[in-house]
């Protein structure tokens, strides 16, 4: 089933292509048109803004009921993600703070290592 709008722009593109069909044997001037041509042409480009302006409120009925649906996937995965993120919080503070005491202990070891490497050369000097 063809919608009502559609129906009504394949009723107004018959009657324009009749107007012009009209037009082509008809004067040239649009005054000295007959009643029947003009009504057909004003018939023809009211059903055209009819279906026009059914068309743009469909399609801003659409646009807000999508705005409507990201603003609340917006608000949605910006909860959960603060959840996830305060889940995990203290697992990441705790591998921070091992992180920093492996690096802490890293550098210690490398000035022993240091320390026993000058040690040894000393002893083979002598």
């Amino acid at each position: 089933m063809i919608p009502v709008c559609n129906k009504l722009a394949i009723f107004a593109t018959q009657n324009t292509l009749h107007h012009f069909q009209e037009r082509a044997t008809a004067p040239s001037c649009p005054c000295l048109w007959s009643p029947m041509q003009s009504s057909s042409l004003q018939k023809s480009v009211f059903l055209t803004s009819v279906c026009y302006v059914g068309q743009v409120r469909l399609l801003e009925a659409q646009n807000r009921k999508l705005a409507d649906e990201l603003d609340k996937l917006k608000t949605k995965w910006g909860k959960e993600t603060a959840q996830i993120k305060a889940m995990f919080q203290a697992e990441l503070d705790e591998a921070r703070a091992a992180l920093d005491e492996a690096e802490k202990e890293k550098a210690r070891l490398e000035i022993k290592v240091a320390s026993l490497e000058e040690q040894i050369e000393e002893l083979r000097i002598k």
